[in-house]
């Protein structure tokens, strides 16, 4: 049985991250820079007015890099699971099943439920509006499971508990 390959794992570093990471550190340093720049106002003598706007510089440079933070941690997190995971299937390491699709629940066109499907004794499912690393895209939006009966061969990580088989590869006919 030929099969042709429908989708392939890859990883492309998103460099945006790194602009992030560099507006943050400004951030953090603009207090440092401001109090170089403006020495007369942070270093009057007991002028309460060049203290509280410093301590506000400094508080509202603090919260801002707390909320740059919160939004950098989860992006670094989700790259390094998709460099991994992309990773371990560019060396061979996934497992393989093959079989016909079974029990394929479909995801709604502007539903937000999980597509899944079985294949053999293996579970899968994934979601457009989840992302996950590996293959996430529903039948409603040009996947390429298309239902109950398809013959395929699925690589696959599992990744834990709560995201369970990633799958890196999908071969078809």
């Amino acid at each position: 049985m030929a099969f042709r390959v429908l989708y392939e794992a890859g990883y492309i570093f998103d460099s945006s991250i790194w602009s992030v990471l560099v507006i943050m550190l400004l951030w953090c340093a603009f207090p440092v820079i401001l109090k170089k720049a403006l020495p007369e106002m942070v270093h009057a003598p007991k002028d309460k007015t060049g203290n509280i706007n410093m301590r506000f510089i400094g508080l509202f440079s603090g919260i801002g890099t707390a909320f740059i933070l919160l939004y950098t941690v989860p992006i670094c997190f989700r790259e390094y699971r998709e460099y991994k995971i992309a990773s371990a299937y560019q060396e061979g390491d996934y497992l393989t099943v093959e079989g016909y699709v079974e029990n394929f629940d479909p995801m709604p066109f502007n539903g937000h439920k999980n597509e899944s499907f079985d294949v053999g004794e293996v579970h899968f499912a994934y979601s457009d509006y989840n992302y996950s690393p590996g293959y996430h895209r529903a039948r409603s939006h040009g996947g390429v499971i298309r239902g109950d009966g398809q013959y395929v061969r699925i690589g696959y990580i599992y990744l834990n508990r709560i995201q369970g088989n990633v799958i890196v590869r999908i071969e078809g006919q």
